[in-house]
């Protein structure tokens, strides 16, 4: 079977990617939307599993209940109640200080391990994946350093 070289645009020109060359492509794949938290008086933390709760309004997702269950994303930076923020849905959100929105309290992540949303505690991701009936099991993502965790939310499923 003969080789086959990609097109690439070089000067504005669509061509054979040239012998000798090599593609090295970086891609941002992050998608965040804007919404308002809906806690009538509780903010969100950086890192806080969210759900959405009414159009453009998040609150602080759980694992105790299929209707709070459902996360979207993850808030990028501090919400005050009421105010608008970032919530991101997917990629690497890298963090200096998880100790807030983990629920065993631990500043760093747990490299390669997997977090799951808390039944527990609003909001909050654990290393403990629920097994209560009654729980829901919400994988959120696998931290791929003590920093950051790539997000990678699943459908709930009802124990």
């Amino acid at each position: 079977m003969a080789a086959r070289k990609p097109l690439v645009i070089i000067d504005g020109i669509v061509q054979q990617l040239p012998s000798g060359d090599s593609l090295d492509a970086y891609t941002l794949d992050i998608d965040i939307f804007t919404a308002e938290n809906g806690e009538s008086s509780a903010s969100l933390d950086a890192g806080m599993a969210v759900y959405v709760s009414s159009a453009d309004n998040v609150m602080r997702a759980q694992a105790n209940a299929l209707s709070t269950s459902r996360v979207v994303g993850l808030a990028r930076e501090a919400i005050a109640a009421g105010s608008t923020g970032p919530i991101q849905t997917d990629g690497v959100l890298t963090l200096a200080d998880w100790s807030t929105v983990t629920e065993e309290g631990q500043a760093t992540l747990t490299a390669g391990s997997y977090y799951w949303l808390s039944p527990d505690h609003p909001g909050l991701i654990t290393l403990t994946a629920p097994s209560s009936p009654g729980d829901v099991v919400v994988h959120i993502g696998v931290a791929i350093n003590t920093t950051s965790l790539e997000i990678s939310i699943d459908r709930p499923i009802l124990l």
